[in-house]
């Protein structure tokens, strides 16, 4: 899949907008939503959830979750870079395979914390217990609002 990225740049040139997916818990429907807003509004083609599985209360069977979460990794296949959006520095097990995922393929990692009742030094570190410290400086932009 990488290889089809790289063709596609390599035939529209610097024209082809980046290619980024939303990666975090869908507890954080406000944040996606508000995410998604702004990256595309920054000209970057964005990939997300299918729905909210968490913020809107759905059940779903472990073999319907299976399925989606290998969707959401061939969406990171596809992409230039993920964003993991986390609140407070919470990243849950879904997620943090998202991330080893896009680490593993050679995509670019960016994780974006919004504060509601931490203070960045908390949030950094419980991103830091979770993804490893060598994960997240080696391989991550680190953004915290």
């Amino acid at each position: 899949m990488r290889d089809i990225l790289k063709k596609l740049r390599d035939k529209l040139g610097s024209d082809f907008p980046k290619i980024i997916t939303l990666c975090g818990s869908t507890k954080f429907k406000r944040e996606y939503i508000e995410t998604a807003r702004d990256e595309a509004l920054k000209g970057h083609i964005i990939l997300s959830v299918g729905f909210f599985t968490h913020a809107e209360g759905h059940s779903i069977i472990p073999e319907i979750k299976e399925k989606l979460d290998k969707l959401h990794k061939q969406k990171i296949d596809l992409s230039d870079e993920i964003l993991v959006l986390t609140v407070d520095g919470y990243i849950g097990s879904s997620t943090l395979s998202e991330i080893l995922h896009a680490k593993e393929n050679g995509v670019i990692i960016k994780c974006k914390c919004y504060l509601v009742e931490f203070t960045k030094e908390i949030a950094k570190k419980r991103i830091e217990e979770v993804v490893g410290e060598y994960v997240l400086y080696s391989t991550t932009y680190l953004i915290i609002e």
